[in-house]
């Protein structure tokens, strides 16, 4: 689900089927409120970064949901960390992340998770984009898997041309590994 997405209906229903989720908060007025009186705590062995909840029920949200709130402290006003500026706090930025994982995830474990979940996606589509799979080359399924395999053989062959192998001993090792 996107953030997007997020909708109280939504979250109800997650909660509702016992689905877990972690996503990101987007940053409005209503959380706005909420954040300014946050207790915040300085993450151990990076004093840039801090970390706070919310609970989600006085938010409007299911019982048992919980924002995580990320502050990132800004040196540079020209190279500013990610996240998004709060008028209150022009020396950081911030970032939320809505969830109902088991409390016993305190919020530095919600934002790891969280930061997990995104790396993978961006291997994903830094995959995507490494073997041109940003469209489709056929309607059918095996056209798909064929240009697929081809587009994996042309990549891993560029990794291989200083060793001057030929194609067909490079097909037959990917083909063996």
């Amino acid at each position: 689900m996107c953030s997007s997405d997020l909708s109280r209906s939504a979250l109800e229903d997650l909660t509702e089927k016992k689905i877990s989720f972690a996503m990101v908060h987007p940053m409005n007025t209503r959380l706005k409120l909420f954040l300014w009186k946050t207790q915040m705590t300085e993450l151990e062995g990076d004093p840039d970064i801090e970390l706070g909840e919310i609970d989600g029920a006085p938010m409007g949200y299911p019982e048992g949901t919980r924002v995580v709130v990320i502050r990132r402290a800004v040196h540079d006003r020209k190279a500013p960390p990610q996240g998004k500026k709060v008028n209150f706090d022009p020396h950081g930025r911030y970032q939320a992340i809505i969830t109902n994982l088991e409390s016993d995830y305190d919020a530095y474990d919600v934002w790891n998770f969280y930061n997990h979940r995104a790396r993978c996606e961006r291997v994903f589509r830094d995959g995507k984009q490494a073997l041109g799979m940003g469209h489709l080359v056929s309607h059918s399924r095996r056209g798909n898997e064929t240009a697929f395999l081809l587009r994996l053989i042309a990549y891993r062959s560029e990794e291989h041309t200083s060793e001057l192998q030929s194609p067909c001993n490079l097909v037959c090792r990917l083909l063996l590994e």
